[in-house]
């Protein structure tokens, strides 16, 4: 038994080259709060997944200059991280998986 005193969890996945584990009790899949935990706990994580959102925002308006596209993330990037943690976290998951 691992996770929360008492409920029967397993992991989810260890994020490589950290102590960071996400457990899900009983095969839950992944939630909005085991993802931003993630996030907030792993510094590595964080800088992947922004990364990641922040190329595939640049791939849904490539008509702007980077400098366009620097200050319009300076702005939408709070919102595409909360909103997609859950999809940046399991992208991350997938390709640490492939490797």
């Amino acid at each position: 038994m691992n996770g929360k005193q008492g409920i029967a969890c397993s992991p989810l996945f260890t994020v490589p080259g950290s102590r960071f584990t996400i457990y899900e009790p009983m095969n839950m899949p992944l939630n909005m709060h085991a993802a931003r935990s993630a996030l907030n706990q792993d510094r590595e994580l964080r800088q992947w997944a922004e990364d990641w959102l922040k190329d595939k925002e640049r791939t849904a308006n490539q008509t702007m200059t980077e400098q366009e596209f620097e200050k319009h993330w300076l702005y939408v990037r709070p919102e595409r991280m909360h909103e997609g943690a859950m999809e940046a976290v399991a992208a991350y998951a997938a390709a640490a998986q492939n490797q």
